[in-house]
Order: C-alpha cells, then structure tokens, then sequence
C-alpha cells in the first residue's frame, strides 16, 4: 500500500486498516505532507488504500512527513500513559581482534533509552537560533531542565552535510 495513512479532521492519523466504508463516511482526509484531500479507497479489486485527488505528492515526502508525525504521537501517548518510550541507538565501536581479512571490521554496541524518562515534550520543525545560525530539527524533544535532543528523520539518504553543520 503506498498511502496506507491519512489525517482526519482532527489532524490525527488513521490507519486505512482501521477504518471501513461505513466509517468513513462524512469525514474528510488529508496528507500528512502536502495536506491535499486524499480519500479512502474501498474495493473488491484493489487493496483498501488513500488516495490523492488529483497531483500526487512525491511519496518520499509522504514519508517523512508520516514518519514525523508517527513518532510525535506515541511519544505523546506514551507521556500522557506513563509508558516507556524506547529508542535503541547503536554506536561503533572498534573491534578488538584481529580481522582474519586484514580489514577493520566494525562492530556496534546497542544502548536503550526510555525518552518519556528523559523529555517532557515534543515539537516538530522548530526553527533554533544558535550562534547567529538558524537550525531546524525534523523532531525536537525538551526536558524540563533545558536539555534537548534533536532528531532527523531519513527516507532516502543521511541528513546533508551542510544541514549537519548549520
């Protein structure tokens, strides 16, 4: 399914598998990227889907948008249910034998971190003024104590190197 997920009215996510016709009816549905009306797509011959009326946006886009907008509301769940929040990070490390190859192999150590411990709250897009440079994160989340952490989201390749360095 390429557009499995729309905006409702409320600016919620929906699932297209967790909605049918019936319940669709009388609500109106968006894209998380470009915002266009997209419309629920029910039939015998093709697998329940959104659709955009009219130009598609570039579904990379979608993506991101919806990859963004995922991750805020279940971070916003999860604070709001006192649950965890778990990302895994994995950090090369260098190895410590000797590579049978004779290349330097790498190897990773994962860390988990329970974020509803750490941040209090979430924006996305939120332009930051530091040092006369203008930043803006895909995902920015606070603590209660000033600290941040900075989030960028990839679809299709790493964040560019001169967004890494303004």
């Amino acid at each position: 399914i390429q557009y499995g997920y729309a905006l409702n009215e409320s600016k919620h996510l929906v699932d297209i598998d967790h909605i049918n016709k019936e319940q669709s009816q009388g609500h109106t549905f968006y894209c998380p990227h470009c915002h266009e009306k997209m419309y629920p797509t029910f039939g015998p011959k093709y697998v329940h889907h959104f659709r955009h009326l009219g130009q598609r946006c570039q579904y990379s886009n979608y993506l991101h948008e919806l990859a963004k907008t995922i991750f805020k509301e279940e971070f916003e769940r999860c604070l709001d249910d006192k649950k965890p929040f778990l990302l895994e990070l994995h950090t090369p490390t260098k190895c410590d034998r000797d590579c049978l190859v004779k290349k330097e192999c790498k190897k990773y150590d994962t860390i988990t971190v329970d974020l509803s411990k750490l941040y209090t709250s979430i924006t996305l897009e939120e332009r930051i003024i530091i040092d006369d440079h203008s930043r803006r994160p895909d995902i920015l989340l606070k603590s209660d104590d000033g600290q941040e952490l900075w989030i960028e989201i990839w679809v299709k390749h790493e964040t560019q190197p001169d967004k890494q360095k303004e």
